[in-house]
């Protein structure tokens, strides 16, 4: 019963950080976006959002379930946790680079030609992302809710609206 009441109490209040976090970020996020809008050109602007929309479709394949994988499974074991790891750096290499050599395609989609560029800068960022993806998804499955949304809002709050 003890146990089940635990359960209970650090469900709830990780959804109320998990809430609070993210109610946070699409504050700050939305504040980010006024910024750029009244700052950037509406073509300049235009280049962001394509950048962004590549950037997420790009996550997609860099990650592929790994960390789902990792918070599902029902007996985790240490070799568990580092093929994850290993799978996903391995992705983010492969992802990482195809997208940078693809960039011109991928502007040619978007009829965008400056998008190429942004692009390939972006692409530096992959392998990073996949860095922290095991212990996320590791901070999921033992239920350390409010770390993972204060750290969360912390990255996103650092790398999208003071960068």
């Amino acid at each position: 019963m003890a146990g089940a009441r635990r359960l209970t109490e650090t469900t709830i209040s990780g959804l109320f950080w998990t809430t609070l976090a993210k109610g946070g970020q699409a504050i700050l996020q939305l504040v980010a976006i006024l910024f750029l809008a009244r700052l950037l050109t509406p073509q300049e602007f235009g280049l962001f959002a394509a950048a962004m929309v590549v950037a997420g479709f790009s996550a997609i394949f860099a990650e592929i379930g790994i960390a789902a994988a990792i918070v599902q499974r029902p007996v985790l074991e240490s070799r568990h946790i580092r093929s994850g790891f290993t799978v996903g750096v391995i992705l983010s290499l492969l992802v990482g680079p195809g997208v940078y050599f693809s960039a011109d395609l991928i502007a040619g989609f978007f009829k965008i030609p400056k998008l190429a560029d942004i692009v390939r800068l972006m692409s530096i960022g992959f392998p990073l992302q996949s860095i922290s993806a095991v212990a996320q998804s590791l901070a999921l499955r033992n239920f350390r809710l409010t770390w993972l949304a204060l750290v969360d809002a912390g990255a996103f709050a650092l790398g999208f609206v003071v960068v």
